[in-house]
């Protein structure tokens, strides 16, 4: 019925393809988790987003960040309305091995590789 429905469009339209972009949430907050511990002070979101031209890296980026704050791991400051958002760790003092190994086996793991199954059989 789709298909049809396509098909009886005008051939003026255009169609668009829209093409999914594989982002790790895991690996997101791992990222995030050695670049905030490196710098030891507030980092601004874009420096966090790997590629800032790709939207599934913006959005991997701030699930990442989402599940970190969450966890209590991050503060995030905005000094200002609608400045620039400022990310740090909530403890400087935090063991970034021990949270990135809890990081890994966590609940994540788990989901994606149920989807993964789910997806390919």
């Amino acid at each position: 019925a789709f298909r049809k429905m396509l098909l009886e469009l005008d051939g003026s339209e255009k169609l668009y393809t829209i093409e999914l972009e594989a982002v790790s949430i895991v690996e997101r907050m791992t990222t995030v988790l050695e670049i905030l511990n490196t710098a030891k002070k507030p980092v601004p979101f874009r420096e966090l987003v790997s590629d800032p031209t790709s939207k599934g890296s913006v959005i991997g980026t701030f699930c990442a960040l989402l599940e970190l704050c969450k966890r209590q791991v991050i503060n995030v400051v905005q000094e200002e309305a609608c400045g620039d958002i400022g990310i740090q760790l909530a403890n400087l003092d935090l063991d970034i091995s021990e949270v990135t190994s809890a990081i890994q086996t966590s609940e994540f793991e788990t989901e994606a590789e149920e989807d993964d199954a789910v997806v390919h059989g």
